[in-house]
């Protein structure tokens, strides 16, 4: 049996792909980090672009619905303006960690180009990194300005629903209101009917005492007529 006394040879560690906080030293790794930098950064400037363009359509639909809300009167069969604001807060936490993120990946490259031992710190490096924040700063300003009217919204629609709570409340006890008193109408109505009967009565019990006072009359002229004629009769015989 023949054996291959050929040595084995280890195949080589493949490289890990740079990392934000990556340390280079040579001109091949410095322009490898840079291109894994501007590769990120592009990414990021794609990813809050979308995310901004769906943010600014909330922004938009609630001041709409909030608007549209206030000019109907604030109906209480209406659409909750409120509603639509739920979704905004998770893309304001989302926008937000993106631009946390730009603003890490362009203070790196920043680092990188500070660094001396960096040759690939051209103008057009330099030019690139200026034009990304510019991008970083338009986003921000964006940013905080759709959020602050998606802020105002969302006050416009709470207070809306504590009026049409209100609204309801009140509309509740005007319904309790018209109940009793169509309740106490019905309650009137009786009683005028008893007391307009009340005379009736008044002048039967009157006849009745009047034919009574009568009767005890008659029946007093009858007794002191038999008793008159009784002691006639005694007194004859």
């Amino acid at each position: 049996m023949i054996r291959n006394n050929t040595p084995r040879t280890s195949t080589p560690p493949i490289p890990s792909a740079p990392t934000l906080n990556s340390r280079f030293d040579d001109s091949s790794s410095a322009a490898l980090s840079w291109e894994f930098l501007m590769k990120q950064a592009r990414q990021l400037e794609i990813e809050i672009q979308s995310k901004l363009d769906s943010f600014s359509k909330m922004g938009a639909n609630s001041s709409r619905h909030t608007n549209s809300a206030t000019l109907s009167g604030f109906q209480t069969n209406g659409d909750d303006p409120s509603v639509s604001l739920l979704g905004s807060e998770a893309a304001e936490l989302e926008i937000d960690e993106l631009l946390k993120k730009l603003t890490i990946v362009l203070n790196s490259m920043g680092e990188y180009l500070d660094r001396p031992s960096v040759t690939a710190a051209t103008p057009s490096s330099t030019r690139m990194l200026q034009r990304y924040r510019d991008i970083l700063y338009d986003y921000t300003k964006e940013f905080k300005k759709t959020k602050a009217n998606i802020k105002n919204a969302r006050n416009h629609a709470d207070l809306i629903s504590q009026v049409r709570d209100e609204m309801r409340q009140a509309q509740a006890t005007r319904e309790d209101l018209d109940k009793q008193r169509t309740l106490l109408q019905g309650v009137n109505r009786r009683m005028g009917g008893v007391i307009a009967r009340f005379p009736t009565l008044n002048n039967l019990i009157s006849k009745i005492n009047t034919r009574s006072k009568r009767d005890t009359i008659i029946l007093a002229g009858v007794i002191a007529v038999c008793i008159f004629i009784l002691l006639i009769y005694w007194w004859r015989t």
